[in-house]
């Protein structure tokens, strides 16, 4: 059964090892919240820990980050941090039980330093 659909694209991986320069849209429905909260778990063979959520939520800053302008980002429930400098909210609509949000990247911010959930720099 398929939605015979052109231009899309599943890839089943990890995040963080996807180039995300190659993209020009994202789409975060809530994605780490099985870290932090048993009920949500969506799959069992993966090692769920409340460090990955923090960690997790910081690659996706920055991968953020570093993308062009006129990125356009959808989140519903969030993706679990604030958007990167740069990115303005250009439509938010209540949806069930949370907003559906579009985001654009309109400015060029260039991190220098983050920080993890404790404070400690990385990278």
């Amino acid at each position: 059964m398929g939605a015979n659909i052109e231009n899309i694209e599943f890839i089943h991986g990890n995040m963080m090892d996807l180039d995300w320069s190659v993209y020009n849209a994202f789409y975060l429905y809530n994605p780490f919240m099985e870290n932090v909260y048993s009920p949500s778990i969506i799959d069992e063979t993966v090692s769920l820990k409340l460090e990955y959520y923090y960690k997790y939520i910081d690659v996706v800053r920055r991968k953020l980050s570093l993308l062009p302008l006129g990125t356009r980002v959808v989140t519903y429930h969030g993706f679990g941090g604030d958007m990167p400098h740069g990115y303005r909210l250009v439509s938010s609509r209540s949806f069930d039980s949370d907003y559906l949000m579009c985001w654009v990247k309109e400015t060029t911010w260039v991190p220098t330093l983050y920080f993890d959930h404790e404070g400690t720099p990385s990278p």
